[in-house]
């Protein structure tokens, strides 16, 4: 690596003639700037005494695309979209619902079959995993992705019962409060943005800004093993510790949308009153006469007002006339016009216009299958990564801690992969339930799906659907009714009746004849 002294600004050069310690901190300042050094690391453990951390450091905008001051205005700017701005806030509730629904679910996956109907009817009955007690399972889910979607990221404490405590976005700060600069001290060399980083950039411990009973502001470093976290990073590398809010980009064009409905609402306000203009021939001798509303702000010209009443009348001087004001409503394509807008908000998302309308009226089948097809398989990533950074260490955690306590029995008489488990998503509606039923039928026969993958889709497990089959089937058959098929399914069941090479009789031994005694 380069260690050679990095060239000083003209300012730097000119304060350090006066002030020499000052050059001194701006060439660690700039040194800092040039580039990674592991080799330092490995060597120094990345320390140099006197000279704050040198090795792999923040460079002005090369090495993050949000340093953390700029991070902390999107989330403001993106809490206040939401709360402001009704497209937004319906475009984040639709995504939520796609994502998480009425929450995910999860489902043991033992060997032991008990032990894993007795945890799943015990995590159902665990109404009060949140620490303050005000959410359930299904309640938090959805408060969680909602600030994920929102901020970029959400923290989670995990705490002795097997509780939670969120942690939103802007309460992981650094304990000096001084991460607007990118530069690392001397004093926190390892602390990016509130996250304790390793030497490969792994997190060790995230801040979290803490009110103490006695009013003091604190800033404890939470374990990484006892703190969750969900966030939508947008690098790779060391320094991005954080998330970026995934509704930030589409900001822009919601703001668009609010402020050309807000110019056509004016528009029909104005239609719906009268409005005249009178035609003068010396317009600024009239408007000299008026009355005054103050100076422009911006011009510094004198304001005027012309006053009309309902059913007031006019003396005109002779050239003078009456000109009806007359504005124009939306043109004709408006309507496609936001349509594409909300479009390409949608798109950020993973959702298609009908979807974040809620309007399939201007659509075909195929059409709106092929999007929606996309569009569950942006959810699909959605929820594989809410269940590998959170819910899956959330799962492990509580039933670890019940298990301690004894709520399944003595630890020995336990399933060894007792915290093995599977999450299942809520299912998506059909769009037309007997071509989709048809469709999938028909991918099960051609070996290009399987049941068991089908059934995970609509948040069955094989096991699950074939224990409610079988227990079906026996009540109706002690009850005596028939069991009902559709059209569909009677069919192939006639199929298999008369396929020649389907004999679906049981075999019938060689000494069937004989009769003992």
């Amino acid at each position: 690596m380069n260690d050679t002294t990095p060239e000083l600004t003209w300012f730097d050069k000119a304060l350090g003639a006066v002030y020499a310690p000052y050059k001194t901190k701006a060439i660690q300042h700039r040194t800092a700037q040039q580039g990674f050094r592991n080799v330092t690391r490995r060597d120094e453990k990345g320390r140099k005494t006197g000279s704050g951390y040198v090795n792999q450091p923040f460079g002005y905008g090369q090495q993050r695309t949000l340093t953390p001051h700029s991070r902390r205005i999107q989330i403001k700017t993106c809490r206040d979209m939401v709360e402001n701005n009704p497209l937004a806030n319906a475009l984040l509730a639709r995504w939520v619902d796609n994502v998480v629904g009425e929450g995910m679910n999860v489902k043991p996956k033992t060997d032991d079959q008990g032990f894993n109907a007795e945890v799943a009817e015990w995590w159902r009955e665990q109404y009060e995993a949140d620490a303050s007690g005000r959410f359930s399972n299904t309640e938090l889910q959805r408060v969680w992705m909602k600030s994920y979607c929102r901020d970029g990221d959400i923290g989670g404490v995990l705490l002795r019962g097997g509780q939670v405590q969120t942690v939103e976005s802007d309460y992981i700060r650094s304990p000096s409060r001084s991460d607007d600069l990118y530069v690392r001290s001397s004093v926190e060399p390892d602390i990016v943005d509130g996250v304790l980083v390793s030497a490969s950039g792994r997190p060790q411990a995230y801040h979290v800004e803490t009110l103490g009973e006695s009013g003091k502001i604190s800033y404890p470093a939470i374990n990484a093993r006892n703190f969750l976290f969900h966030a939508n990073y947008d690098r790779a590398n060391r320094t991005a510790t954080r998330g970026t809010p995934l509704i930030s980009v589409i900001r822009p064009l919601l703001e668009s949308i609010d402020a050309t409905n807000e110019a056509v609402v004016m528009a029909h306000r104005i239609a719906a009153s009268f409005g005249a203009m009178i035609k003068k021939e010396n317009p600024a001798q009239a408007a000299s006469s008026l009355p005054s509303l103050g100076n422009s702000p911006s011009t510094g010209e004198i304001n005027r007002q012309y006053t009309m009443q309902p059913g007031m009348m006019e003396h005109l001087n002779p050239g003078e006339s009456i000109e009806q004001i007359k504005p124009e409503h939306p043109s004709v394509g408006y309507d496609g016009f936001i349509s594409l807008q909300i479009r390409m908000a949608g798109i950020v998302l993973g959702m298609p216009l009908e979807l974040a309308l809620l309007d399939f009226s201007k659509t075909n089948y195929s059409s709106a299958r092929a999007s929606l097809e996309q569009a569950y398989r942006s959810f699909r990533v959605q929820q594989n990564r809410f269940v590998d950074q959170w819910l899956s260490k959330w799962y492990r955690w509580r039933i670890s801690k019940a298990v301690n306590m004894g709520v399944f029995g003595p630890a020995e008489s336990l399933p060894a992969n007792y915290q093995r488990h599977t999450w299942m998503a809520q299912p998506w509606p059909y769009l037309n339930p007997v071509q989709d039923a048809q469709g999938v039928m028909a991918s099960i026969d051609a070996g290009m799906t399987t049941l068991t993958d089908e059934l995970s889709k609509r948040n069955y497990t094989f096991e699950d659907w074939l224990d409610m089959k079988q227990e079906e089937i026996k009540r109706t058959d002690e009850a005596g009714v028939p069991l009902l098929r559709s059209n569909i399914s009677r069919d192939a069941t006639a199929i298999q009746a008369t396929d020649p090479t389907n004999n679906n009789e049981p075999e019938t031994p060689d000494n069937a004849d004989t009769v003992e005694d």
